[in-house]
């Protein structure tokens, strides 16, 4: 795959992702088409705080998210097509979850239930990094 620098974020470059594997993810995400991608939310410069992720995130579609976390190369995330809503209730809806390994190497599962998207790397983990993009267009 050639990576062009079309597949870019504009001005609100991931400090979780380099473009290579932001390239990678839009790719799987919209295939060749170039749309722009706005910060919604950044743990670092918002506070990793859920009321502050719901007020700037709630219901806004489609995202895609971006978790760091702390002693870990792992990076974790997901696309929603549906965007971001809080459910009660135990309700589930199918999107699908990727997860970078300590090779850097993308892998990407679909699944309703998140832990079987993380599979053998279900833990807890604690958060250095948080980065919500709503994909515009």
């Amino acid at each position: 795959m050639t990576l062009s620098s079309r597949n870019r974020m504009n001005q609100n470059d991931s400090l979780i992702i380099g473009p290579k594997h932001f390239a990678i993810i839009n790719n799987w995400i919209v295939g060749e088409r170039n749309l722009p991608y706005t910060l919604l939310y950044r743990g670092s410069r918002d506070g990793i705080i859920s009321n502050v992720l719901k007020d700037k995130c709630y219901r806004q579609s489609p995202c895609l998210v971006l978790v760091k976390v702390r002693s870990s190369p792992k990076i974790f995330g997901g696309y929603s097509p549906i965007g971001i809503y809080f459910c009660t209730g135990g309700q589930w809806h199918r999107t699908s979850a990727m997860y970078m390994d300590n090779d850097k190497n993308l892998h990407v599962k679909y699944s309703q239930n998140y832990q079987y998207n993380l599979g053998e790397f279900a833990s807890n983990y604690v958060i250095k990094e948080v980065e919500i993009f709503k994909l515009e267009g």
